[in-house]
Order: C-alpha cells, then sequence, then structure tokens
C-alpha cells in the first residue's frame, strides 16, 4: 500500500509538473503571440489614423481646387501654346496699327514647358512712332491678356520719332 502510494504521488507530481511546464510555455507563447499582435494593430491602428488625416486633407484639397478652378481657367487661356504665339503677336500688331507705331519682333531662346511650369520664350521688341504713341501702346501692350513680362524698356528720340526697344519673356503652356 505505501508503495502503491508512493507510486501514485510520483505519478501526480509528474502529472502536475508536466501541466505546470506545458502551462508555463503556453503562456509564454500566448504572451509572444499577443506582443506580436499588439505590433499589428498598433501598426494597423498608426495607419489608419495617416490615412484619416490624408482623407481630411483632401476634403481641404478639392475645396482649394474649387477656389483655384476659375482662375486656373483664365490662366489657361492667357498662355498660349506654343503654335498659338502668332495669335498673340496678331494682338500686338493690332495694337500697334491702332496706337499708329510700326511694330516689329524677334523671338530668342525657347524653353519648352516641362508640366509643372509653363514654357517661355525670350523676345525682343522694336517699335517706332512718336514718343507718346510708343508709351500708348506699351500701356495697352501690358494690359493684354496674354502673360508677357517685360524685363526693359528703352526709348530713343530722334526728333519726330522715336524708337522704343522692349526685351521680355512671353510665357505659354
Amino acid at each position: 500500500m505505501i508503495k502503491d502510494f508512493k507510486t501514485r504521488l510520483w505519478t501526480h507530481f509528474g502529472i502536475m509538473a508536466a501541466i505546470i511546464v506545458g502551462t508555463v510555455f503556453g503562456w509564454l507563447f500566448l504572451r509572444a503571440d499577443i506582443k506580436r499582435e499588439a505590433a499589428v494593430i498598433f501598426q494597423k491602428r498608426s495607419d489608419l489614423v495617416t490615412r484619416t488625416k490624408t482623407i481630411a486633407q483632401l476634403g481641404v484639397l478639392q475645396k482649394d481646387a474649387e477656389k483655384a478652378k476659375p482662375m486656373m481657367e483664365k490662366m489657361e487661356s492667357v498662355l498660349p501654346t506654343m503654335d498659338g504665339i502668332s495669335v498673340v503677336k496678331d494682338a500686338y500688331e493690332k495694337i500697334a496699327a491702332e496706337k499708329k507705331v510700326s511694330f516689329n519682333w524677334r523671338f530668342g531662346e525657347e524653353v519648352k514647358s516641362n508640366g509643372k511650369a509653363p514654357g517661355h520664350i525670350s523676345l525682343e521688341m522694336v517699335i517706332q512712332g512718336k514718343t507718346t504713341d510708343i508709351i500708348a501702346f506699351l500701356k495697352q501692350a501690358e494690359q493684354e491678356k496674354y502673360y508677357l513680362t517685360i524685363q526693359s524698356v528703352n526709348i530713343t528720340n530722334s526728333g519726330s520719332q522715336a524708337v522704343g526697344s522692349v526685351t521680355g519673356i512671353l510665357y505659354f503652356k
């Protein structure tokens, strides 16, 4: 009976030890798995916060795009295509005829549009006529809808006639 008792006692201790060791290993495994899952949950939550902020910014960007739309349409109409630069020249020649000045221009270096910035071409205009007519031409030319940046103006008088030399940059799509 004592022998049977010792055998049963050691068997129960063995079973209890196996249960404790199994429980400890199971607990360690679950703990490691929980840490991995927590890291995944934290990462997904961070992604969700980032996407939420992006979506919030999208609304602001859409409002900004709506505000900019009329301005962009105006800007698009102001910027001729490279092939449409002759239309700009025709508009300035019409002004020259109205102001009774002779008008000539030469194009210089061309820089193509890169999608983010418009292209541009340098130009030099030579205007001949009375000084007041040249100034009137420049005032009206400056008010044209085309995007022309005037870099320099030089008017030289010789008697009743004057010669104006204008350098600038014309922007295009």
